[in-house]
């Protein structure tokens, strides 16, 4: 990872392979992007000599044999925060770490290059969440599907299932620059505290990773506490730099550090003075999460003021000259409030979307501790109990296990199907029996059919198939997300075009063995090359 990467961090990166030959770029965790954009050449055609190297580095689609270019469209993240930016859409081979690394490669993966300041550095894609888009190559339907690298890392059992673990990293942690550290298919225990504390994915596809904030507070030392607990909802998102909130908890900060909003850049800019004050102060705030905003059980994530110790550079929109900032936005509205990248370097997000749900853990920054990848098992898998949820409570050996409410669930369930059954054998035996009545007229009949139209499942509609605007305007073409809903639940499908179907380039991947079954893939930082571990794992940290 460069420390100069970005213009409001600095932030941690992980290196990418796109397109033949190989162009390496460096991109931030998509953790609600379900595509990969670059930065492209035109987004450095006015910038200093460094913008390359800021912006994660370049790609140009000429130089690459295999890209097949589709279309322009919007970019559909963050438009939410204000963000309106365009990118030339394709496809083309994404491979994951540094060439040589043996990191697998997909073919056929969306890519969009785009060159607005807005997104200033690219992002990967981690959400497997299913879309078509326009193809004019297409003759038969006109329409390719989006390849998700995270699915098809499943499907050719490199990774378990369809889950990672991610922390943002924290480049002006007191005690050392640490970077971030991504996993696919599991996670890093040693790098978090865990919480036992689960949250259920929102129904909202783009913004599934929700949690209720019920209070925030601020502590500096020999100060009295500043509180926050109107409570309020809020998404995680690794690609938003900033934590967006409401303008009453805005104020409360500016109260307890003397920040002060400017108007022009939208930021809360700190100079030097206020600066060396802000780290002498050394303050922390405490956000305590939980499912709803006023009750359940909670988890506190703890920032210290270095996480909010950020620098804006020169190629900030607005600015002019370098400045530090206070990494807090003002929501002007509830689909707003966003816990972002910020956040994210104290908290570690573990996220399951087999089982739809995730977890916030407190980031630890031992630096001494010992490497404990864990694996996360597929939903279908029959060898272990599979329905944890994504949590950890510190022991490996108890990953898996059913939990009390789990059981009763079960049982419950055991209890229908029983009366079911039960159910259904009374039923045929008085079909059975009428049969042999001497009355054929029309009125029994007629009975016997109202009497066995309880035993038919009332789901007309519920095996349908949904093909529903995915709420995007892309320059007047629509993406399209195929769903299916069953049985009152949203699930996703995953659909396979023969010409667009995945390959997975193995020739040289130095982890072949991963392809055995519960091993999780772990993407190591750029800045170091990956170690040896016990864990057959993949990390990029």
């Amino acid at each position: 990872m460069d420390p100069s990467d970005g213009n409001d961090g600095p932030w941690s990166t992980f290196a990418f392979r796109v397109g033949e030959p190989e162009q390496v770029v460096e991109l931030l965790v998509g953790t609600s992007s379900s595509e990969t954009w670059v930065v492209d050449e035109s987004g450095c055609n006015d910038l200093i000599n460094s913008c390359p190297n800021d912006r994660g580095y370049l790609f140009n689609e000429s130089k690459s044999m295999t890209w097949r270019q589709n279309n322009v469209y919007n970019v559909p993240y963050e438009n939410n925060l204000g963000i309106d930016v365009t990118g030339q859409y394709g496809f083309d081979t994404v491979g994951l770490d540094w060439p040589g690394s043996g990191g697998p490669s997909i073919n056929q993966s969306v890519v969009a290059g785009i060159a607005a300041p807005d997104f200033f550095l690219g992002g990967s894609q981690n959400r497997p969440q299913q879309m078509l888009y326009t193809d004019t190559n297409d003759v038969v339907s006109g329409l390719t599907r989006l390849v998700i690298y995270l699915t098809q890392l499943q499907e050719s059992n490199l990774i378990p299932s369809l889950s990672y673990g991610y922390t943002a990293g924290a480049q002006n942690h007191s005690l050392s620059r640490v970077l971030g550290s991504l996993t696919l298919g599991g996670y890093d225990a040693s790098l978090f505290q865990p919480s036992n504390v689960s949250f259920n994915m929102s129904q909202v596809t783009d913004r599934d990773l929700v949690v209720g904030v019920q209070s925030i507070s601020i502590q500096a030392a020999n100060e009295p506490a500043h509180e926050y607990h109107n409570g309020f909802y809020s998404f995680v998102d690794g690609i938003a730099p900033h934590i967006w909130l409401p303008l009453a908890a805005c104020e409360v900060f500016e109260e307890a550090f003397g920040i002060a909003y400017d108007p022009s850049t939208e930021l809360y800019l700190v100079n030097d003075t206020l600066h060396q004050q802000l780290i002498s102060q050394d303050a922390t705030v405490d956000f305590e999460l939980a499912m709803t905003v006023n009750e359940g059980p909670t988890v506190t994530i703890q920032l210290p003021y270095s996480t909010f110790d950020l620098l804006a550079t020169a190629e900030y929109p607005g600015l002019k000259n370098a400045s530090h900032y206070f990494p807090i936005r003002r929501a002007t509205n509830e689909s707003q409030f966003t816990l972002g990248r910020t956040f994210l370097q104290d908290a570690y997000l573990i996220v399951d979307y087999e089982r739809s749900n995730f977890s916030l853990n407190q980031r630890t920054f031992n630096t001494d501790a010992p490497q404990r990848l864990v694996p996360l098992p597929p939903l279908t898998d029959t060898a272990t109990n599979a329905t944890e949820p994504a949590t950890y409570d510190g022991n490996d050996d108890k990953q898996g296990t059913l939990r009390p409410e789990y059981i009763a669930g079960i049982v419950a369930g055991a209890m229908l199907i029983l009366i079911w059954a039960v159910g259904t054998w009374a039923l045929m035996r008085r079909r059975k029996s009428r049969k042999w009545t001497k009355d054929g007229s029309k009125e029994t009949k007629q009975e016997t059919e109202q009497t066995v139209s309880w035993q038919k499942p009332e789901m007309e509609g519920q095996s349908r198939y949904e093909l529903e605007e995915n709420g995007h305007e892309i320059d007047e073409h629509l993406r399209y997300e195929l769903e299916e809903q069953k049985s009152g639940m949203d699930r996703r499908m995953r659909y396979e075009l023969e010409e667009g179907r995945l390959e997975m380039d193995g020739s040289e991947f130095v982890c072949a063995e991963l392809h055995a079954h519960h091993r999780a893939a772990e993407l190591p930082s750029h800045v170091r090359k990956p170690e040896l571990s016990p864990h057959p794992l993949y990390e990029l940290e």
